[in-house]
C-alpha cells in the first residue's frame, strides 16, 4: 500500500514487494542493478529508482518541513532552501540563478550517477509519507561543449532538422543586383570612393597583394585563410548598407555550443551569418561545428535581445532564417536553415586565386560570391524588419 502512495502501479508494486521492498525506507536502499534483477527494464528500474531515492524528501515536504537541496557543480556546492516541493521548472530555475552561466547552456540533474527529467521528478507527487529527510544533492552538469568538437553527424540532431541532409538548392542563394556607377553613401564615400565597383577593386586589390606574398595554394594555416576571406566578407557588408556590421572572433554560448566564432556579420543586435575558415577541401566535415555555432547565434540573440529562457518557445522568431558559411579562402558552401520547415540547404561557389593573379582578375573572381553573400544579408534583414512588425502586431 505504501508503494502505490508514491504513484507506482499494480504491476511494479507487486514485483517489488515480492522482494521485500514494502516501504519507501527499503526501496531507498535499493541498488539499481538489484531493481533490474526485480524483473524491471533498465528505463523502469531509472523511474523506480529515483522514486525511493527522493521518496523521502517527498514526505518531508508533505509534512510541511523545509526542503533543502543541494546542488553541486564541479567543486562548488550551493545549498538552497525551497518552503515546499519544488516543481521541476522551479527546481531548474533556481540551478539557474545559483550558476548563472547555465541560464544559456543546458545541464542535466543527477541523483547518485541517475540523470533526472521532469516524469522522473517528484514535484508532483501527493502522498502522505511520513520521513524526517528533508534535504539531499544533486550533481549539476553542464552539456555545452566547445564548437570544434561537435562532428558533421550531430549537425541534425542540433539543429533539429525534419532530415538528415542538407539538400543542394541554387535558388535560395541568388546574385544580388550589382551596378558598377551606383553612388556609395557619404560614410562610405569618405573612406573609399564615389560608386560601388570601388568597393569591389578595394577587394580585389587586397586579394591579388595577400597572394602575392602568401601563395594561397601554399596557407597552411586557418588564419591565412581567413586572410583570403576577411576582403569578401567585409565588401559584402559594405554593399549591404551602413546598419550591418562585421565582428571576428565573436564570442557565442548556447544551449549545446560556445566558444569564438571566426566571422558574424551582425543586424540589429542578430548575427544573421556566421562564418567559419576551415583548411582543406572537405570542409563539410566541419559541418556540426557550424550548426552549432548557427543555434548559439539564434538562443544568443533570443536571450540577450528578446529576454526569453532557453526553454521559451521561438515564435515567430522561427520564421527568420539561419544563415552559415564554410570557406577556405577560394570555396564558399552557403547553408541556409529555417527552423519553421527544419529543412537545411546548401549552394557551392568556387572561385580561382593564385599567387601570379592580378587585382582586377581578383575582383572578377570573387564578385559572384560577393553578391551571393550581399543576397543573403539583404534577405536577412527584410527578414528581421518582418520579425519585427509581427512583434509589434503592426498589418
Amino acid at each position: 500500500a505504501e508503494l502505490k502512495k508514491l504513484g507506482f502501479t499494480d504491476d511494479y508494486a507487486i514485483k517489488l514487494e515480492a522482494e521485500g521492498y514494502t516501504t519507501a525506507e527499503l526501496l531507498k536502499a535499493a541498488t539499481h542493478e538489484r531493481l533490474e534483477k526485480v524483473g524491471l527494464k533498465p528505463a523502469h528500474a531509472d523511474y523506480v529508482y529515483s522514486k525511493g531515492a527522493t521518496s523521502t524528501l517527498v514526505g518531508g515536504a508533505a509534512a510541511g518541513k523545509p526542503v533543502l537541496i543541494t546542488f553541486k557543480k564541479a567543486m562548488v556546492e550551493r545549498t538552497v532552501t525551497f518552503t515546499h516541493m519544488p516543481s521541476w521548472l522551479e527546481l531548474c530555475l533556481r540551478v539557474e540563478e545559483v550558476f548563472t552561466e547555465l541560464q544559456a547552456e543546458a545541464f542535466s540533474l543527477l541523483v547518485d550517477k541517475l540523470e533526472l527529467s521532469e516524469p522522473l521528478w517528484p514535484g508532483s507527487v501527493n502522498n502522505t509519507v511520513t520521513a524526517t529527510q528533508t534535504s539531499m544533492t544533486l550533481q549539476v552538469t553542464s552539456k555545452c561543449k566547445a564548437f570544434s568538437s561537435f562532428k558533421m553527424s550531430e549537425t541534425w540532431h542540433v539543429l533539429d532538422t525534419a532530415t538528415q541532409y542538407s539538400e543542394e538548392d541554387a535558388l535560395q542563394f541568388p546574385m544580388a543586383e550589382y551596378e558598377v556607377d551606383v553612388a556609395l553613401d557619404a560614410e562610405l564615400k569618405a573612406c573609399l570612393g564615389e560608386k560601388c565597383e570601388d568597393i569591389i577593386t578595394l577587394a580585389g586589390q587586397e586579394l591579388a597583394l595577400r597572394c602575392l606574398k602568401t601563395d594561397p595554394k601554399k596557407r597552411n594555416k586557418e588564419a591565412c585563410k581567413r586572410e583570403l576571406i576577411s576582403p569578401v566578407i567585409y565588401a559584402a557588408a559594405a554593399l549591404a548598407g551602413d546598419d550591418v556590421t562585421v565582428d571576428a572572433e565573436r564570442n557565442v554560448t548556447g544551449a549545446l555550443g560556445k566558444g569564438n566564432v571566426d566571422y558574424t556579420i551582425q543586424y540589429d543586435g542578430f548575427s544573421i551569418v556566421v562564418l567559419e575558415s576551415k583548411l582543406h577541401e572537405t570542409m563539410e566535415e566541419h559541418l556540426g561545428q557550424l550548426a552549432a555555432e548557427m543555434r548559439a547565434a539564434r538562443e544568443h540573440y533570443q536571450r540577450v535581445y528578446l529576454g526569453k529562457r532557453k526553454y521559451d518557445d521561438e515564435g515567430e522568431f522561427k520564421k527568420v532564417p539561419s544563415f552559415g558559411i564554410l570557406s577556405n579562402g577560394t570555396t564558399y558552401i552557403f547553408y541556409k536553415y529555417t527552423p519553421e520547415d527544419k529543412h537545411l540547404k546548401q549552394f557551392t561557389e568556387r572561385t580561382n586565386l593564385d599567387k601570379a593573379i592580378k587585382a582586377q582578375a581578383a575582383s572578377q573572381a570573387v564578385l559572384p560570391i560577393i553578391r551571393r553573400l550581399v543576397h543573403v544579408i539583404k534577405e536577412q534583414m527584410g527578414s528581421m524588419k518582418s520579425f519585427k512588425r509581427a512583434k509589434r502586431g503592426d498589418a
